[in-house]
């Protein structure tokens, strides 16, 4: 029988902006137990990684648990590994910042801990070929990352007995790939079934000496539901490490650093762009992604299904970015506030510095995707990168317009260039208190607004759009009566946190954003706009404006105008529409106005007998609105209590005004569930207009810091 050399990693982590209340939890649950557990088997050696975001909670709230870590790293039996310190994904990020984040973590575990740490943790095992150059840059000399990775270079399971090198550009690593069947094994399977898997491979190669490896999420050991039960309560962690210690003649627990010292690599290998499995099914198209999810189901009844999986591949990371616009326009400021603060030159500042370190936090992996994991559809968690990114912005304002220098109003600058680098303009218009990002391309609408003084991007919406797992919510419609039964994998249940979610599943046509100008149909009410099943009566919301932008030293104005058509009882005109964006000059450190001009032109020859226009705004507000159908009015206005920052908006002249919530449902590791996006707000007006005449309106929008 031969000899297994068990290679068993933690990885902990909780995202950047995530309640407190949850990483308490999570310590709770699964942290503070597991690492207690494990002191009291000093035999079974380890692997931790914990993401700096996390440390330096524990450091704050917990340091008892980085003295038992402390004690057991100084004693041998863990080992631990370095990453991205605010959990990025490398590939993605600029290059400068793959070192930076990897060395910033270097350098904390060596201050605390005293250890030097040669291995690392990659970040959703996301992989690119050209990575090796960056990770030995950054003074590491092997990760770990999926089978799956290795599968599509063409290897089996029997080939993953150990690790291999991986070079590019002459920089060379070692790669230990990750068991998938013992990451659904354990912990969900009995103790005893992990063993058989040890068991299986020692007699299928009773003259070599192997290395099984299982490195995945900390939080499956108590955090995920109905996990804390089972490993804690039932002791199914206690009774695993006991049967590890009980076969300790034939499995042997190691860590990764010394199990490469007193072993050679199984050879070289190229790795292909990959993650692990599930991520390729999340990251592809909602139809693709259902198609492949057929296919994986029909091919893993096949007897052959281990070896077909290698050849079975979906899409990569990076659709994401396309998947979700919101992620992408998340992702192009990041790398924007990136170009900015290395372009300072000036890293030993302490100004340059600390804007390097929130922008290094704005790259915290969770809130740019999503699947079973990933916080895109989180508000919270969106903002908290908005809010680290324009924080960034804020102390480079700093270091150019000091505060003694603010006596006098500062104008705006505007730019415009290809910003989300899709071959077409955008224009960005920057000032101490407010950034606006505007599309021309779609609909001459403002996708970004940032409010300074509270670092809050009031449009931070998302779009409804539909998901992979709805169909399951809609098979299954379950309620949460019906939620008891077995400990299952996080990918394999379906849990839902209130009922009757598949009747509010509502799909929108367009992206969410501000100035989007409908001209709706007469029989449209607040519920079937809601429901975005209305009529629109105008081509304007997908269309192309023209544009036009200028700073000078009173303000800045961004035009935008559009020859379109409209309907109207059967007939159509042609309309333009203007709408101009005015931002002054300003030295205000807590407010910010904007105005937008508003003129309809009738430019066809003949009147236009009726159109209901109405502006579309969407706002960030952390707090939720019912429905409400106001006659005409002057006016709205709205206080954030979380997010610190106050709206009023007014109208020159009196508006129909809908105030809707946007809502979607996601899902995550605790179920199915409705999150608040933010409130739609609609100004309308019915009018008609004769023959080369205009209707014109004002909006006039006020933010404050509260």
């Amino acid at each position: 029988m031969g000899q297994i050399t068990f290679l068993f990693g933690v990885h902990n982590h909780q995202p950047i902006g995530n309640f407190n209340e949850v990483f308490e939890e999570a310590y709770r649950t699964a942290y503070a137990p597991f690492i207690k557990l494990m002191a009291e088997h000093p035999t079974v050696r380890w692997n931790l990684h914990c993401t700096g975001i996390l440390w330096e909670w524990l450091q704050d709230r917990h340091p008892d648990y980085l003295k038992r870590v402390a004690d057991m790293a100084a004693s041998g039996q863990v080992e631990l590994l370095s990453g991205g310190f605010y959990e990025p994904i490398l590939p993605v990020i600029p290059d400068a910042d793959k070192i930076g984040q990897i060395q910033k973590l270097n350098h904390y575990l060596k201050g605390r801990f005293h250890t030097s740490p040669k291995g690392m943790w990659c970040a959703e095992r996301v992989w690119e070929p050209n990575l090796p150059k960056y990770i030995r840059e950054a003074g590491i000399e092997y990760t770990v990352l999926d089978d799956t990775h290795f599968m599509y270079s063409g290897l089996d399971s029997d080939d993953l007995t150990g690790y291999y090198r991986v070079e590019d550009e002459e920089s060379s690593i070692d790669v230990f790939p990750i068991s998938q069947e013992l990451r659904y094994s354990i912990p969900f399977k009995n103790p005893e079934e992990t063993i058989k898997i040890f068991a299986r491979f020692a007699e299928k190669f009773p003259d070599r000496d192997l290395a099984l490896v299982m490195a995945d999420d900390g939080e499956k050991f108590g955090f995920w539901p109905g996990t804390n039960k089972l490993i804690y309560e039932d002791h199914w962690l206690e009774h695993f490490l006991m049967l590890l210690e009980q076969n300790a003649s034939w499995i042997h627990t190691d860590t990764f650093s010394n199990y490469r010292a007193a072993r050679p690599a199984l050879g070289k290998v190229y790795l292909p762009t990959a993650s692990y499995f599930e991520m390729s099914e999340w990251s592809l198209p909602t139809k693709a992604g259902l198609e492949f999810e057929g296919v994986v189901k029909r091919l893993s009844k096949l007897d052959d299904w281990e070896k077909t999986r290698r050849f079975t591949k979906g899409g990569f990371w990076r659709n994401f970015l396309v998947k979700y616009p919101e992620a992408d326009s998340m992702y192009k400021k990041m790398l924007y506030v990136s170009r900015k603060v290395h372009a300072e030159g000036r890293m030993n500042s302490s100004g340059v510095t600390n804007a390097l370190c929130d922008l290094w936090a704005g790259q915290c992996n969770c809130s740019y995707w999503h699947g079973a994991f990933g916080g895109l559809y989180l508000p919270f968690l969106r903002q908290s990168i908005y809010q680290q990114l324009i924080n960034a912005e804020k102390k480079l304002d700093e270091i150019h317009f000091p505060k003694t220098a603010r006596t006098k109003s500062l104008s705006p600058i505007v730019q415009v260039f290809d910003f989300d680098r899709d071959g077409k303009d955008e224009i960005i218009l920057e000032s101490l208190s407010q950034n606006l990002y505007v599309s021309p391309e779609q609909g001459g609408t403002i996708f970004e607004w940032d409010f300074k003084p509270a670092s809050v991007n009031i449009a931070n919406v998302l779009t409804r759009r539909p998901e992979i797992y709805h169909e399951k919510l809609k098979q299954n419609a379950l309620t949460p009566a019906e939620l008891s039964g077995g400990t299952l994998s996080i990918h394999d249940l379906v849990l839902a946190k209130e009922t009757g979610l598949e009747n509010i599943l509502q799909y929108d046509w367009y992206r969410r954003a501000n100035l989007i100008d409908h001209f709706l149909h007469p029989l449209t009410t607040l519920q079937t706009f809601k429901r975005a099943q209305y009529g629109e009566q105008g081509d304007f919301v997908l269309g192309r404006y023209a544009h036009r932008a200028k700073g000078s030293s009173g303000g800045a104005r961004i035009e935008l105008s559009r020859e379109g058509a409209v309907w109207s009882r059967g007939q159509k005109f042609t309309l333009r529409v203007q709408k101009t964006i005015e931002v002054g000059a300003s030295a205000a450190r807590d407010r910010s106005e904007l105005r937008v001009l508003y003129r309809l032109m009738n430019e066809s020859d003949q009147n236009i007998p009726e159109v209901w226009f109405a502006p579309e705004f969407n706002f960030s507000f952390s707090v939720p609105e019912k429905d409400q159908e106001f006659e005409p009015v002057s006016g709205w206005e709205k206080v954030d209590p979380h997010l610190y920052w106050k709206l009023n908006a007014d109208f020159s002249e009196p508006a129909g005004l809908w105030i809707i919530p946007l809502e979607t449902v996601s899902n995550s590791e605790s179920g199915y569930e409705k999150t608040f996006q933010g409130v739609t707000v609609l100004p309308h007006w019915k009018l008609s207009l004769d023959a080369g005449k205009s209707f014109e309106r004002t909006l006039s929008f006020r933010l404050s810091k509260t």
